[in-house]
């Protein structure tokens, strides 16, 4: 998934459905869940996996640096590598409430006990 994929994701609204269905895997699948929702979820394990395993710091870090290494994997010219990691740069920055608001709903979710 190329970034502006998750760029696409990475907003509250996405953030809610993502934690509804991780509740029904969770209320389905028990401690099971992260293995099933992988299953069928792939394009947003790695959203997940941050949010649920990192503080958002950490996870901002752990996303820019996944995305500095797709940059630096697609783009052979160098001065077009530097151009794309400052865009990514800006966009969290000037995004970082949003991105804070993301991660702590979504983080919420993952961490509600389910009976």
């Amino acid at each position: 998934m190329e970034f502006e994929e998750y760029q696409k994701l990475l907003n509250l609204e996405t953030a809610q459905h993502i934690g509804a269905a991780i509740g029904e895997y969770k209320r389905t699948y028990g401690a099971e869940w992260f293995k099933q929702f992988k299953e069928k979820n792939p394009h947003l394990v790695f959203i997940v996996d941050i949010v649920a395993n990192y503080n958002f710091d950490d996870a901002i870090l752990k996303l820019k640096s996944f995305v500095f290494q797709e940059i630096d994997e697609s783009t052979e010219n160098y001065f077009a590598k530097i151009a794309k990691r400052l865009v990514v740069e800006s966009l969290l920055t000037n995004n970082r409430k949003d991105l804070s608001d993301f991660h702590s709903h979504l983080k919420a979710e993952i961490d509600k006990p389910r009976f």
